[in-house]
């Protein structure tokens, strides 16, 4: 998960180059045992539009940009970054908070933080080559393996993350953010610290057999894609009465906050 160590990285390059032996014995072997489920809270990030300018140099100063901000944000929010567990995924990266660490962290003040940061760096950079990101929040139960984390939940984060919904709403800014039901619940709607519940709109997410209802903040779109009230719902969904009627809870949940905020009229 962290960055690997030059003693780590020389083994595993001999492991590679060395022949190895199998046999029936080894391979009839037991697995080894299965740790027992951590919680963790865990943050995903996408570089929007990442190999657009098919330039290694301006890919690579985009992402050492990104590091800087997240990492950044993430002392800044007292979350030490040799503590956190993360994983480099090309045009992003995955991110998990260390254990005791509460979701809440990551949406506020990691988020807004990330937004600040974003503004600062890209001042420095080109129209062109203005550093934006989708950020995804969600947190569950994983489990440590040989290889890394394997999680339902982890699977959903990334879901989130790449839903062709939210990449078709968010055409402009530095940074979209979207959580999932149970973080707008747990989190967004206390209405707390720097996190605004106004700014959350809800989406259907409909992407690789997940089907949820997620919340999304982003900044202010072009009028040739407006904020809507209700998402498109895929014609494919319409018959699933779960996803719908969790769709009109938030909805009516959401209506029913403005409305005690804005007071009668």
């Amino acid at each position: 998960m962290r960055r690997l160590d030059a003693e780590h990285h020389t083994g595993w390059v001999n492991s590679m180059e060395t022949p190895q032996k199998f046999s029936a014995e080894a391979a009839t072997d037991r697995p080894a045992p299965v740790q027992p489920p951590q919680y963790h809270a865990m943050a995903a990030f996408d570089i929007c539009g990442f190999g657009n300018s098919g330039d290694p140099n301006v890919m690579r100063h985009m992402r050492s940009c990104m590091y800087q901000v997240i990492q950044s944000a993430a002392e800044t929010a007292q979350m030490r970054w040799v503590d956190c567990e993360y994983e480099d995924r090309g045009d992003g990266l995955y991110l998990l908070a260390p254990p005791g660490y509460s979701v809440h962290s990551l949406v506020d003040p990691l988020a807004p933080l990330i937004r600040r940061g974003l503004g600062q760096v890209n001042r420095t950079l080109s129209v062109d080559h203005r550093l934006r990101l989708r950020m995804a929040v969600h947190h569950g139960e994983l489990v440590h393996d040989e290889h890394g984390v394997v999680s339902p939940d982890l699977n959903t984060l990334f879901r989130l993350l790449d839903a062709p919904v939210l990449r078709a709403r968010f055409e402009q800014g530095d940074l979209a953010l979207i959580v999932s039901e149970d973080v707008y619940r747990r989190v967004v709607r206390w209405g707390t610290g720097l996190i605004d519940q106004k700014e959350f709109e809800p989406l259907l997410i409909d992407y690789k057999k997940t089907l949820c209802v997620a919340w999304a903040a982003l900044p202010p779109q072009p009028a040739s894609a407006p904020a809507k009230a209700l998402p498109d719902v895929p014609p494919d969904v319409l018959g699933n009465r779960f996803a719908i009627l969790a769709l009109l809870e938030s909805l009516m949940e959401r209506a029913r906050d403005l409305l005690q905020d804005d007071g009668p009229s």
